[in-house]
């Protein structure tokens, strides 16, 4: 089945929020079928995440309370595209690293292309990063001073075994472990 026989209409739209981040909109749409609908709507922005391993062989993380979930997770440091300053998606990963872990990367390569991850009712995208080649430097001020994280370093088979047994919960960690455990075997397994 083509897509446009799918494609719905919008007939009227209504602002229910409007944020820094985020808006809420209630859409009424004309579905294919003839039948009307209503479609809850958060416009967000995009985002990255980045996997990052030290030379020791140690997955970078930040344990981060969100408020939403209200707990703490650890999670791959991550953040939003700052598309007003014109950044782009690696330059944010290179950001993100270095404010939220004190770390910059070398090398920073595509793992996982922009991909939604909750298209149900967000258009917001993730794309994610694999920093390599790691150097400590100092955190710079000019990071988000409201963001609070601690910087967790774990070997990456712990964190991928941890990841497996679903203690990471997470989409964007989730993915980004098993990227990144994908692409290293294969890595290896070209290598030989």
């Amino acid at each position: 089945m083509s897509s446009d026989r799918l494609r719905s209409t919008t007939t009227s739209r209504t602002v229910l929020y409007e944020g820094t981040y985020l808006s809420v909109y209630k859409d009424a749409i004309r579905l294919p079928n003839g039948q009307t609908a209503v479609r809850e709507i958060v416009r967000a922005p995009s985002a990255v995440g980045i996997v990052a391993i030290d030379p020791q062989g140690q997955v970078v993380l930040v344990r981060q309370y969100r408020e939403a979930v209200r707990q703490a997770l650890i999670e791959i440091p991550a953040g939003i595209i700052d598309t007003r300053a014109g950044e782009s998606p690696l330059q944010t990963a290179h950001r993100e690293l270095a404010e939220e872990t004190g770390y910059r990367a070398d090398r920073i390569d595509l793992l996982v292309p922009a991909y939604y991850f909750a298209e149900g009712f967000c258009d917001a995208t993730m794309e994610l990063y694999f920093a390599r080649d790691l150097a400590h430097v100092e955190r710079p001020v000019e990071g988000d001073a409201t963001e609070l994280v601690e910087v967790v370093l774990m070997p990456f088979d712990e964190a991928y075994a941890r990841n497996l047994r679903g203690e990471f919960p997470d989409a964007k960690t989730k993915l980004g472990l098993m990227a990144a455990k994908r692409a290293m075997t294969k890595a290896v397994t070209s290598d030989q």
